[in-house]
């Protein structure tokens, strides 16, 4: 299915490169550096386009860096969108810049998209999902010049990853054995 998003779509039928990035607007995602590496992209001539899906306190002060940083052709905030899963899927990057995480489903479900990931190596989640790198490219957390550096990268030389291991990985069949494996390992007494 086609994004509900006008420029999107017209970007993607263009072949500009489309970055992604999705969650909410809060702290722990660190949006600034994601801000950050855009400038980097910029500085180096790097063509692309990064949407941000997602609603949160901290919108009109990421939305007022933008505009200070004259990134206003290179980002838009979409907001919360019905579907992210047509974004996702159409995106060449899906990017997390998180300073903490708990289990950041949103990178399960770019891998199930087949869409390539770049990440921040934050506590916690993304170098399990990630498995350490073979599914995706970790870099450290606030790096900006190491994110732009591998976007850059990916880019030019997409990261091929194994989809079939990561859908037999998260099938429903297998998770749902897993969590009964757990249950049943705990005495009953």
């Amino acid at each position: 299915k086609e994004p509900n998003n006008k420029l999107f779509n017209y970007l993607y039928k263009k072949g500009i490169p489309i970055l992604l990035a999705c969650g909410r607007l809060v702290k722990e995602k660190d949006y600034f550096t994601l801000l950050k590496t855009a400038v980097s992209l910029k500085d180096k001539g790097t063509i692309f386009h990064l949407f941000i899906l997602g609603d949160g306190p901290l919108k009109k002060e990421i939305s007022k860096s933008i505009k200070q940083l004259n990134l206003n052709n290179e980002i838009t905030l979409l907001g919360s969108v019905e579907n992210p899963y047509a974004f996702i899927s159409k995106a060449d990057l899906f990017l997390l810049s998180s300073i903490k995480e708990g289990l950041p489903g949103v990178l399960i479900q770019a891998l199930l998209c087949k869409t390539p990931i770049i990440s921040t190596n934050c506590k916690y989640g993304p170098s399990e999902i990630l498995c350490k790198g073979k599914y995706g490219t970790l870099v450290k957390v606030k790096d900006f010049n190491s994110m732009a550096n591998e976007i850059s990268n990916q880019l030019i030389i997409p990261k091929k990853i194994n989809t079939e291991e990561i859908i037999e990985k998260y099938n429903i069949v297998n998770i749902v054995e897993r969590y009964l494996e757990i249950i049943h390992s705990y005495p009953t007494s």
